[in-house]
């Protein structure tokens, strides 16, 4: 409740799509709202606050302890200390009730406002057009499979979901890596990959979809002319791109892994190198 009460006290933006003529009201509907919510946090002291808790979380407490911490410490010109703490990520496994797998790996990429970023976005339906689509859901029988690259986690991203394979699409996910750098592309491939991005790009949306994702991209400074200078670099985008992003941040690269998978298989994921933690069913 106490970091509710925090986050709902920030300062706030509204979108509003609606009739002009529904404009004044709505607004006033919306300030009021935060001037009622305002109101009644101001008279609460959220440390003594009687809240019902249900049982199995009563005695729980928020531990500020960062496991496998590295603490680092930046000095600032005015002489003043900024501790910084990077934590070390583990693989992990999650045991559920389910009797297939889902995999994912992360790799540590720059994000959208990066020269990189075209290449890396064209690189995401490379792969899984011209390798993972067929490895992992034809040949492994995956329900489905493939990357991405997520600009505001600054992630590129390998998944599969519904998958009875676990280590074999791992393999599959540094084998495509491997497939890129060392045999023979087409720009067929590559057409197939940039036409895709740029159909999504240009697919119409409601009204009011297209209003906040207009609101949205100016908030982030990613108005029509950043989407326009994007798309040129997209559409710039060669296979030796690929093959030098690829490189440079997946190939080798540290990594972090996940999967969820069946009870019975905690042995298996524990071979591969997962920490392993069990959700109860």
């Amino acid at each position: 409740m106490d970091l509710h009460q925090r986050l709902i006290s920030l300062p706030k933006h509204a979108v509003i799509i609606c009739e002009a003529e529904q404009t004044e009201r709505l607004s006033s509907l919306i300030v009021d709202s935060w001037r009622d919510s305002q109101a009644s946090t101001a008279g609460n002291d959220l440390t003594t606050a009687v809240v019902n808790i249900p049982s199995e979380f009563a005695n729980l407490q928020l531990d500020t302890a960062l496991n496998g911490a590295t603490d680092t410490v930046k000095t600032l010109e005015n002489g003043d200390d900024v501790k910084n703490d990077v934590l070390e990520v583990a693989d992990l496994a999650w045991l559920v009730p389910t009797n297939v797998y889902h995999n994912a790996s992360a790799y540590t990429v720059p994000a959208a406002d990066h020269p990189d970023t075209a290449a890396l976005m064209v690189l995401a339906p490379y792969l899984r057009n011209g390798y993972l689509h067929s490895a992992i859901r034809e040949r492994g029988g995956a329900y489905g499979g493939g990357a991405g690259y997520d600009a505001n986690a600054c992630a590129f991203k390998f998944f599969s979901y519904r998958d009875p394979q676990c280590a074999e699409t791992f393999a599959h996910f540094d084998a495509s890596i491997e497939w890129l750098l060392n045999e023979p592309q087409t720009d067929e491939q590559l057409e197939e990959a940039i036409l895709g991005i740029i159909s999504g790009m240009d697919k119409p949306g409601s009204p009011a979809g297209e209003a906040i994702k207009a609101c949205f991209a100016n908030l982030h400074h990613r108005g029509v002319d950043w989407q326009r200078k994007m798309r040129a670099s997209i559409l710039a985008v060669t296979v030796a791109d690929l093959q030098r992003v690829a490189k440079q941040y997946l190939q080798g690269q540290k990594h972090v892994r996940a999967v969820l998978a069946p009870y019975d298989k905690e042995e298996a994921v524990k071979g591969l190198g997962f920490e392993v933690f069990r959700i109860k069913s």
